[in-house]
């Protein structure tokens, strides 16, 4: 083998390791950051599962599904306004005069933005609590227990 077809071999391999490194990099991305898709889906077959385990009626089946459709889309909203935060925080950061007044009125936003959501999801936990019966409040508290114990959970 001549020392240009070493060299070009050399470089072939170096390509196809950096191509396998991005799309090793990229799949870890997606499991650590997975996107709304991903995270719907997840939670939808949670909620199934979890629905199926406990016996759920149709009728409760709807009232536990308009409920999880709530917070998912809720969810999407957060992060997308967490996202203009940032590019907001990151314009300011590069402006030559810091504009406190409007930082200061961004955070009572998101502050804002942040009670209303969690007031929806006590709202929505709420339905759900009173469409099931006290024997199926049981078993997801019992799940939910068991999915909070652990070394990560204390």
């Amino acid at each position: 083998m001549t020392k240009q077809t070493k060299v070009i071999a050399a470089l072939a391999a170096l390509t196809m390791l950096g191509a396998a490194g991005y799309g090793a990099a990229r799949a870890a991305q997606a499991l650590h950051h997975p996107g709304p898709a991903m995270m719907a889906k997840f939670v939808s077959w949670k909620v199934g599962d979890t629905l199926d385990s406990i016996k759920a009626t149709d009728a409760q089946r709807a009232v536990v599904g308009a409920a999880k459709d709530r917070l998912l889309a809720e969810a999407q909203k957060q992060a997308d306004a967490h996202v203009a935060v940032h590019e907001a925080m990151l314009a300011q950061w590069n402006a030559d005069t810091v504009d406190r007044a409007k930082l200061h009125a961004l955070v009572d936003a998101r502050i804002d933005d942040f009670r209303a959501s969690a007031h929806l999801a006590i709202d929505s936990l709420s339905d759900v609590h009173d469409v099931l019966t006290p024997a199926q409040r049981a078993q997801v508290a019992d799940e939910f227990q068991k999915l909070h114990e652990g070394p990560h959970h204390p």
